[in-house]
């Protein structure tokens, strides 16, 4: 079943590039860059994964909410983002890409997304919330990973902060308010892990994703990857760091749920835990089993976040030798 599950999540991303318009080169990209785990589990790398799904995004306008959770010295803020593509600012570079597929690999202006912010109340009551829409959830701190790990482990760690507070206003107004959406999640993907497993002895997956987009796409598209790669472990010093915004999860839901979700932790001030979690006790967190009705009326333009949850979640659970 396992191996199934990966050959079918691999089968449909390639065929959606067929469907939304990319072209030969694209389909090389994916069958280049396609490994096969000891276990025989099929991976398309995170990278080429998301160019595909993001173009898919701009082409079918699918609505996306995203949310934010910043953390302060007080204790965090949470930030709710409705996300729909802009038609007119996106058609020129959806015409450049299926004439030249190497073109995808444009990270974006920051007009290709609209990007407006919403309040908890607003999700909770309006009407487009019960809509399904992609669902990001993302994580924030003035820090790197390890600082973010030990404040979510943290058993004096303090809970929502709803108070004024000039840390969480400078961060919303220097870096929310101007968030290149397309950017940001291309940043991500590019330096991200590219498989949930070792490729072997001596190879390093960002070096061979490079030589594949080199070699399906052009030089161009090469050095544009290569560049991001190289100017983020640059500035983090080898380190994965939050100060910005840093992706958790991606998945298919209704935004109601979320804040429904989000209303509850609130209410019982509880500290941070990654969204579909509960705290059973002061070290242990344990999986929220309900699931929503939200998963069964999702139709196909939704498949696209599952893929990068099969692959980038799932297949690290499964072969995590």
């Amino acid at each position: 079943m396992q191996i199934y599950v990966t050959e079918l999540t691999s089968d449909w991303i390639s065929r959606l590039s067929d469907e939304i318009g990319l072209g030969e080169p694209i389909q090389r990209l994916l069958q280049s860059s396609t490994r096969l785990s000891v276990r025989k589990l099929r991976c398309i790398p995170a990278y080429p994964s998301l160019l595909v799904i993001r173009f898919e995004w701009l082409v079918t306008n699918i609505p996306i909410f995203l949310v934010v959770r910043r953390f302060c010295t007080q204790g965090y803020h949470n930030a709710f983002y409705r996300i729909s593509v802009k038609p007119t600012a996106v058609r020129h570079y959806i015409e450049a890409v299926r004439q030249n597929n190497a073109k995808i690999v444009d990270h974006g202006n920051v007009d290709w997304f609209d990007v407006t912010p919403v309040s908890l109340n607003s999700v909770l009551l309006d009407g487009w919330a019960r809509q399904p829409h992609v669902i990001i959830i993302s994580n924030s701190i003035a820090g790197s990973m390890s600082d973010f790990h030990i404040r979510m482990g943290d058993d004096n760690q303090n809970g929502i902060h709803n108070e004024s507070c000039p840390e969480y206003d400078m961060y919303v107004k220097n870096e929310l308010s101007t968030l290149n959406f397309s950017a940001a999640i291309m940043n991500f993907f590019t330096i991200h892990d590219q498989y949930p497993f070792d490729l072997g002895a001596n190879e390093n997956e960002w070096d061979v994703i490079e030589k594949i987009v080199d070699s399906t796409l052009d030089h161009e598209a090469a050095t544009i990857y290569r560049q991001t790669v190289d100017e983020s472990h640059k500035s983090n010093d080898g380190r994965i760091s939050l100060g910005f915004l840093s992706f958790q999860h991606m998945f298919a839901e209704f935004p109601i749920v979320i804040a429904r979700q989000t209303e509850q932790i609130i209410l019982h001030n509880e500290k941070p835990a990654p969204y579909g979690y509960r705290w059973a006790n002061a070290s242990h967190a344990v999986v929220n089993s309900s699931y929503s009705k939200a998963n069964r009326v999702i139709n196909n333009n939704f498949t696209s976040i599952n893929h990068l949850i099969d692959q980038q979640c799932q297949i690290i659970t499964l072969d995590s030798d």
